[in-house]
C-alpha cells in the first residue's frame, strides 16, 4: 500500500482529531482527551502549521503528526529553535504497518530542512530510539515537571543539545474544563468507555 505524507490543511483538522481519538481511546484512561488537546494546541501560539502532517492511504487520512515550539532554559539563557512532538496518531485499523514511522521520518526531515535545532519527546524509549532519539538526561535535560523517564531528545543540528543543558518548556494544556470537553467530544461518533488492561 502506498502511503502519502503531506501537510495538513485546515479543513482536515477535524478528521485528524477523529484519528487521534480513535488511536488513543481507552489506552491511558476511560475514553481519551488527546484529541481535545490537539484541538486546543492548534489555537495556541506554539502551534506550527508547517509541521502538521497527515498520512493518506487509498484517499483515507489514516495518521497525523504535529510538532510544536518549545524552548530550553537555564540560569543564563533561553534557547529557541527546539521542537516538541505533541501528537502522533494512527487509526487503529492501520497500526503496526509502519505508518507512524513514516510520519516521524517525514516530520524530522522537514524540521531539519526548516532549520530547527532539536526535537524533544515525552514518549516510549523503545519506540523512538529507532529515529535516533536518546534519553534526554544524557544531554543534562529535564522537562518542566521534572520527570526524566520517557523523556527523549534528538539533535537536528549536530552538537546542539550538548550545549543546551537546562529545563525544556513546551505548551502544556491547562486543566481540562470537563463541560467544554464533553461538548467537544459530542461532535464525534459515540464510543463506549472501557479502559484496556495493561
Amino acid at each position: 500500500m502506498v502511503t502519502t505524507i503531506r501537510k495538513t490543511e485546515r479543513d482536515e483538522y477535524f478528521i485528524t482529531e477523529y484519528v487521534t481519538r480513535d488511536a488513543f481511546w481507552d489506552i491511558y484512561s476511560n475514553g481519551c482527551i488527546e484529541h481535545y488537546q490537539l484541538h486546543n494546541l492548534r489555537n495556541h501560539q506554539n502551534y506550527i502549521e508547517a509541521l502538521d502532517f497527515i498520512a493518506i492511504e487509498s484517499e483515507i487520512i489514516v495518521g497525523n503528526i504535529v510538532l510544536s515550539n518549545a524552548c530550553i532554559k537555564n540560569k543564563t539563557e533561553q534557547n529557541e529553535g527546539v521542537l516538541c512532538l505533541k501528537s502522533l496518531a494512527v487509526l487503529t485499523d492501520y497500526q503496526q504497518q509502519g505508518i507512524g514511522a513514516k510520519l516521524m521520518k517525514h516530520a524530522i526531515a522537514e524540521a531539519k530542512r526548516l532549520g530547527y535545532k532539536a526535537i524533544v519527546i515525552p514518549g516510549e524509549e523503545s519506540y523512538f530510539q529507532q529515529f535516533g532519539f536518546k534519553i534526554a538526561c544524557d544531554f543534562t535535560l529535564i522537562n518542566q515537571v521534572n520527570i526524566q523517564s520517557s523523556f527523549m531528545a534528538l539533535n537536528l543540528i549536530s552538537g546542539t543539545l550538548e550545549m543546551m543543558n537546562g529545563i525544556c518548556f513546551d505548551f502544556k494544556p491547562s486543566e481540562i474544563d470537563i463541560n467544554e470537553y464533553q461538548r467537544f467530544d459530542k461532535k464525534f461518533p459515540y464510543k463506549t468507555k472501557e479502559l484496556k488492561s495493561a
